[in-house]
């Protein structure tokens, strides 16, 4: 019926239509519950003689043509709707009396349920309903407090039920009462349980969790949280400390029964299916609302899961739609789409790994690979690494797989490089592989993930590689130049901060860690003053580098006074010869490695490289060149300018030029910084035993010395700054 139409009939007082209405939907036998809103609209109109008529219509057509149960059943539904006037209630009465004309209690419960005379219908046919219905032993719930009961007796003297209530009341009521109060309930319902047979529920909790999911769903609602679960199981029927592990079993069987399915992650929701779901059920809206291929395969991915679960076979008709979708996009998409058409083509492929029956299509990744171009960017654009590592795999097919193979090495993750790496090896391409290492250690802020697949170490480490604290100062320089350079962009600096910081303190800082535990403690101490003034770590990314190297050096967070000279984390230098080891660190990144980058690609273009000199001298020379860079670059992160206020003005120090009478007459001495010394000119570094000699002691002592490969005894005559 077309109620909306009723609706509009009844109000513009047209009760012709509303029973032509009708009488049409009788003829389309449509169902009483669809009918019956049509006489509650009527009765709230004031129209209850009409609903009366129309309920009586429908009453004799089902006398015509049902059986009395059928009957009773059309009355049950649309009667309580109307008050039962005129002749309506009487061929009630007599259907009743046909359904239960051998149950000898039936007369006494059809005086009391006042069906005969002026009781409402739906309070009589319920009443009426539920007497005839119950036995002795049977269960009940009170529809107000939800306590559950047990009918014990009916007295036949007083016409009244005795029930037993859960918490051992005893109550006595007449049958409208009785049925005012109480519905029927099964010996499986959560409530009669817990109420009346303790010993079965914690059976079922402890051997069918299932069960029990099904019997506090069927009570509290279709549908309830891990929470609400929670809160009527512990700790009553289950532990508070054993939830967990019972929760976990009771999840996993969840996932085999046919009446339950679970969703969510925060909350987990557990729905109950009275009439049974099958998996397909339960996927199918994740089947819907799948666009793209990824999609697709995904929800491939988790039926498969599901069917391993449930130890189930896969629904070939279910399926079906779904392979031959991917099939088409793999086919239609190859031309305008071929990125989308070459996840389809894997998600078949991969759906027959997974067991899942396999369907004959037109195309295959490999040969949408074949002719893809720029595949290497493509396959990047994967966000799923394991539909990444299947269309390398199908790359590597191509006849020039090799320069695309390149591509990958700098365009994919850390994790996958070893992968790539190792195809080019098996191709004969090595020096593509040190090609690539060549360039992250020039530029190690735009090849982040090379430097840190060094970094945490590959299968096999590639010619020119360096050691992993020297990898370990380039991720850090590199942090540090990121945070400088405020010309790029501000996304690219995000992800780029966020890899490096996840390189060094991934897995508790392990690689940072076994890096820190090899080193000398001079070494270390560089390692701290980098970490300290890195700008572009966090302070918890600090902190928690901090405390590895407090663990494995504890002496260098020792507080103390040390000489100037003595201090291993300080290098004295100059300005200018601060200045100039810089631009000698310029020079070598700008031109220097880059040239001989440039080298090994030409070498290695001229043919075999075991036979190839050229090739092998310049992989020696950037090996060297990269130790150099080390050096460079762990000398200028300690380095100091020397001003002449460190210079002390009555005893020897860094910065002092020193006049001494020695057995030949007066000598000038002048201490300065390692990258300054100049022996015909007698500049020598701090660190030399000439300078050691003489460092602390002041004007007027005598000190012993080694002057033109003689030792002597010297007097210092006078001290004063070098400038």
């Amino acid at each position: 019926m077309k109620l909306e139409q009723i609706k509009t009939y009844i109000a513009q007082g047209d009760l012709g239509a509303v029973e032509d209405a009708w009488m049409a939907a009788m003829e389309a036998h449509q169902s009483p519950a669809q009918m019956l809103p049509a006489l509650e609209m009527l009765v709230a109109a004031g129209q209850a003689q009409t609903a009366e008529t129309l309920a009586g219509m429908l009453m004799s057509e089902a006398l015509e043509k049902l059986e009395p149960a059928g009957v009773l059943e059309v009355a049950r539904t649309i009667l309580p709707a109307v008050s039962g006037a005129g002749d309506v209630r009487g061929k009630l009465v007599a259907v009743y009396r046909q359904v239960y004309s051998d149950r000898p209690e039936f007369p006494v419960m059809l005086r009391l349920s006042g069906l005969e005379a002026t009781q409402s219908l739906r309070r009589g046919i319920r009443t009426l309903d539920l007497a005839m219905t119950l036995r002795p032993g049977d269960y009940l719930i009170n529809r107000f407090d939800h306590r559950a009961a047990r009918l014990e007796r009916f007295d036949d003297v007083l016409e009244q039920y005795e029930v037993l209530v859960s918490d051992g009341e005893r109550l006595h009521l007449e049958p409208k009462l009785l049925a005012d109060e109480f519905d029927p309930a099964g010996a499986d319902d959560f409530r009669v349980l817990a109420g009346f047979d303790s010993e079965r529920l914690a059976a079922l909790c402890k051997d069918e969790p299932a069960a029990v999911l099904i019997a506090v769903c069927a009570w509290r609602g279709s549908a309830l949280t891990a929470d609400q679960i929670k809160d009527v199981l512990v700790p009553r029927h289950v532990p508070a400390d054993g939830w967990s592990k019972w929760w976990s079993r009771a999840r996993t069987a969840a996932r085999r029964c046919p009446n339950l399915s679970i969703e969510g992650r925060n909350p987990v929701m557990v729905s109950y299916h009275p009439g049974g779901r099958t998996l397909e059920d339960e996927i199918q809206a994740a089947v819907d609302a799948a666009k793209v291929p990824l999609e697709t395969l995904g929800v491939l991915r988790q039926y498969a899961r599901e069917l391993g679960v449930r130890k189930q076979e896969a629904n070939t008709e279910f399926l079906g739609p779904i392979l031959a979708g991917l099939a088409a996009q793999a086919d239609t998409y190859r031309t305008r789409r071929p990125a989308d058409a070459l996840v389809a083509a894997m998600a078949l492929e991969e759906a027959a790994q997974l067991g899942l029956p396999a369907i004959t299509v037109n195309v295959s990744s490999k040969g949408i690979l074949a002719d893809m171009d720029r595949p290497a960017q493509r396959i990047a654009m994967l966000t799923d690494s394991a539909l990444r590592a299947r269309a390398i795999e199908g790359l590597a097919a191509r006849g020039d797989a090799a320069s695309h193979l390149l591509a990958l090495m700098r365009l994919l993750p850390a994790a996958e490089l070893d992968d790539v790496a190792g195809r080019l090896r098996a191709a004969g391409k090595v020096d593509l592989v040190e090609a690539v290492v060549a360039e992250a250690l020039i530029e190690p802020a735009e090849h982040i993930q090379v430097c840190i697949w060094l970094w945490r170490g590959p299968a096999q480490v590639p010619a020119g590689a360096p050691d992993r604290v020297d990898m370990l100062t380039r991720l850090l320089k590199a942090a540090q130049d990121l945070a400088n350079d405020h010309e790029i962009a501000r996304e690219t600096r995000r992800v780029a901060f966020e890899q490096i910081r996840w390189a060094l303190t991934a897995d508790d800082c392990r690689s940072f860690r076994d890096v820190v535990k090899g080193t000398s403690e001079a070494i270390a101490a560089t390692i701290k003053r980098r970490v300290e003034r890195n700008p572009g770590l966090t302070d918890v990314n600090r902190e928690r580098m901090l405390a590895v190297l407090r663990e494995e050096h504890f002496s260098l967070f020792l507080k103390g006074k040390v000489d100037p000279w003595a201090d291993e984390n300080i290098l004295w230098a100059t300005e200018g010869a601060i200045a100039r080891r810089r631009e000698e660190l310029k020079h070598l990144i700008e031109l220097e490695l880059p040239e001989n980058s440039r080298a090994i690609g030409v070498a290695a273009a001229k043919g075999d490289l075991s036979e190839n000199s050229e090739w092998q001298f310049a992989v020696e020379e950037q090996r060297r060149l990269n130790s150099r860079l080390s050096a460079l670059q762990n000398e200028l992160a300690i380095a100091r300018a020397l001003t002449v206020h460190d210079v002390p003005a009555t005893s020897v120090g860094i910065g002092t030029r020193v006049t001494l009478q020695g057995p030949q007459g007066p000598v000038d001495i002048t201490i300065l910084g390692p990258w300054e010394s100049d022996a015909p000119n007698r500049i020598c570094s701090y660190q030399t035993p000439v300078a050691l000699a003489l460092l602390g002691h002041s004007i007027g002592e005598t000190v012993t010395v080694k002057l033109d490969g003689e030792e002597c005894q010297c007097t210092i005559l006078s001290v004063r700054p070098w400038i």
